[in-house]
């Protein structure tokens, strides 16, 4: 909780002092080339047809980084036949947290290669949240028997890497919707990116902090 503060704080100082958002233009109609700076304010927008994009790659952001990021542990706990405090749960856990670490710059990566197809973009999104509601299930316990088996423990930990792997993915490829020049302006692509960003940047850190709390107080934990 308190790295999320630290960051929510960061990204409002970044906005009130504009740090990074200076821009380079040059003089228009002058015989003097010289470069001037402009000052450039944080402009804001979403063109209709990216809402639903910006809404669920927020959304698919908070389950990896506001939810199964906290919670893992607790999930691969809830995977050990011996409990708790087992020998099995922080090996699931290692392996979990490895696949995802490794699948979310890969994930980056293969967005790399062309644009997804809207209906494709949205196929992803809900079987991220598929995979995101499975790790729910086993944090809560939900069916804790089946979770106790080796197949269990290899389905956690895949959908736990997964979930990283579709979240880059999908995080990265709804920036190049929001730069398609084809279809936005330059003002909606920028207005578009910094809302995605700002969204990003806030609601993961309010996420963070009230799962973070949550698990703080006890109310999220392993229990036999």
């Amino acid at each position: 909780a308190l790295i999320a503060c630290l960051g929510l704080v960061a990204w409002f100082v970044i906005i009130g002092n504009d740090i990074g958002l200076k821009k380079k233009t040059s003089q228009d109609n002058t015989t003097d080339d010289s470069p001037v700076h402009e000052h450039a304010y944080l402009q804001l927008g979403c063109p209709r047809e990216l809402s639903m994009v910006i809404v669920l790659t927020v959304g698919v952001g908070v389950v990896q980084w506001g939810f199964i990021g906290i919670v893992g542990n607790i999930g691969a706990r809830m995977t050990d036949p011996e409990g708790c405090y087992g020998t099995q749960g922080p090996g699931v856990y290692h392996f979990a947290l490895t696949l995802n670490r490794v699948l979310v710059p890969l994930g980056s990566v293969l967005s790399s290669f062309g644009e997804c197809p809207k209906y494709l973009f949205y196929v992803l999104v809900t079987l991220q949240v598929t995979l995101g509601t499975l790790v729910c299930s086993a944090v809560a316990g939900v069916h804790q028997h089946l979770w106790a088996t080796p197949v269990g423990q290899l389905v956690y930990v895949l959908c736990f890497g997964f979930i990283g792997g579709l979240e880059s993915y999908l995080l990265t490829m709804a920036f190049r919707y929001t730069s398609d020049e084809n279809f936005f302006s330059k003002e909606q692509r920028r207005g578009a990116s910094n809302l995605l960003s700002l969204l990003s940047a806030v609601v993961l850190s309010l996420a963070s902090i009230c799962v973070g709390r949550l698990v703080e107080n006890g109310t999220i934990r392993c229990s036999e």
